[in-house]
């Protein structure tokens, strides 16, 4: 399942949660919280392979820059026209920030599915505790 079908899906059952009041009715609450973690676990294979993509791509970029930034400086003859690091790391920094959105996107996508399953989670365990009698 792609990305975009999977954070559509997950949208879809926040919504549903609140506009059906979920959350008033133990056994809507688990079938839910079913729904729920089958979709986060496959945003969670999502984040994993962008997050490795991240990784493979920024070690690529700043090898690429730091040998760029060698070759420059080997070529030219004045202290003043070679290239700093803070150079170097500005160019990775712009290289790297279409990749960095991405990931922050989904890092977000995964904290609001997180938190949601918490959320259910402290419902049905206050569920359980008023059934035993304990609140």
């Amino acid at each position: 399942m792609k990305l975009d079908e999977v954070i559509k899906t997950l949208r879809s059952l926040y919504i549903k949660y609140n506009e059906e009041n979920i959350g008033q009715s133990p056994a809507l609450l688990t079938e839910h919280l079913a729904k729920v973690v089958g979709y986060a676990n496959i945003l969670y294979s999502h984040y994993a392979e962008i997050l490795e993509r991240y990784r493979i791509q920024e070690a690529t970029i700043m090898a690429e820059e730091n040998d760029s930034r060698n070759e420059w400086n080997d070529s030219v003859e004045k202290r003043e026209d070679k290239r700093t690091v803070d150079e170097k790391n500005d160019r990775i920094t712009v290289r790297l920030n279409p990749l960095k959105g991405q990931r922050e996107k989904i890092e977000a996508e995964v904290k609001s599915a997180t938190l949601h399953i918490n959320t259910i989670q402290s419902l049905l365990k206050q569920y359980s505790d008023q059934a035993k009698g304990l609140s």
